[in-house]
Formats: C-alpha cells, sequence, structure tokens
C-alpha cells in the first residue's frame, strides 16, 4: 500500500472506529541501554528527544522527534538508545474497539508516521507534553482529549471535532478561573 493510500486508511479507520485511551506516560531511557517488554495495549510513540531503535517483534524502526511509531499489543518491544544524551518519548496508550467490522484493523498493526504533519500536530503534542509534565489529576479528561485530536492530526486529518475542541476549552477555562 502507498504512503498516500495507507495515510487515508488510518483516518478511515481512526475516525469510524473508537478507542478507549488508557494512558498516557512520558518516558526516559538512558543512553547505552537496551529495555525489552510484552505490550498489552496499542500505542503511538511519540520521540520528543535522543534516538532510538524501536522493535516490536520482526519489525524495527528507527525512532527520532518528529516521528510517530505506532505500536500493538500483544508484541514484544524493544528500545535500544542509540544517541548520546536519552531518549525521551510521549506514549498515548489505547484499546481500539472490539469487534471490529471495517475493511482494515490497522490500529493492531505496527507502523511509522515519518514525520508530524503540521504546525498544529506539534502544538499538540506540546500541549500533551506540558499536560504530562504538570502532572495534575483535573488535566486527565483535558489529557484524553489532546491526544485523540493529536492521533488524528498525525494522519493529516484536517478536520478539528468541535466538540472535544469545546469540552477541551470549558476545561480550560475552569482551571484558570478556579485557580
Amino acid at each position: 500500500m502507498q504512503k498516500k493510500d495507507f495515510m487515508i486508511a488510518c483516518q478511515k479507520e481512526y475516525t469510524s472506529r473508537k478507542l478507549l485511551i488508557t494512558g498516557i506516560s512520558m518516558q526516559k531511557k538512558e543512553s547505552g541501554k537496551q529495555i525489552s517488554y510484552d505490550t498489552t495495549h496499542s500505542a503511538f510513540i511519540y520521540p520528543l528527544s535522543g534516538s532510538a531503535k524501536i522493535s516490536f517483534n520482526d519489525q524495527t524502526f528507527h525512532a527520532s522527534p518528529n516521528h510517530i511509531i505506532h505500536g500493538a499489543k500483544n508484541q514484544r518491544v524493544t528500545f535500544e538508545v542509540s544517541s548520546k544524551e536519552p531518549f525521551v518519548h510521549l506514549n498515548i496508550y489505547y484499546d481500539p474497539e472490539v469487534p471490529w467490522h471495517g475493511s482494515s484493523d490497522i490500529m493492531n498493526m505496527v507502523y511509522e508516521i515519518s514525520a508530524l504533519q503540521d504546525s498544529s500536530s506539534i502544538e499538540l503534542l506540546n500541549r500533551l507534553q506540558n499536560s504530562v509534565i504538570r502532572a495534575n489529576w483535573d488535566d486527565q479528561i483535558q489529557r484524553n482529549l489532546i491526544a485523540q485530536q493529536l492521533i488524528l492530526s498525525c494522519f493529516g486529518y484536517s478536520y478539528i471535532n468541535q466538540e472535544l475542541l469545546q469540552i477541551e476549552n470549558a476545561i480550560e477555562l475552569m482551571e484558570t478561573s478556579l485557580s
């Protein structure tokens, strides 16, 4: 499948199939270290600094900032930090809707998106990163909303879900007025 066709297929699946975000975390892996574990959720990996080789079973990707790696559940993942500085990345973990009767199962595949598509995707990533750094429990709903927007924006999906945006703005307004 060509890259453009794959991105369109991703847009279609991620806008029509439900997903449950199960966690968002920022992780740091030290230079020269190798870490392996079995995955229990699908996840988007957004490298923020450093670089690493990430392998899911038999598929390997070179991860560096602005590239996005998607991992599937029930895989053996190995991180091998290749830069002198630590590899820092933001993960969005989720479970796709089951059963799924669509024509593809992209949410359960391993793949790479070559780069963040536009400034709005980068802004969403920065907002999500700042929210995770604050680690405020009250930000959890807002983090999930930003994460959903970020996932869609990674596929060049230009329609912003106005309902999610209004909820996010309302939460932000409540937080600032209570401070």
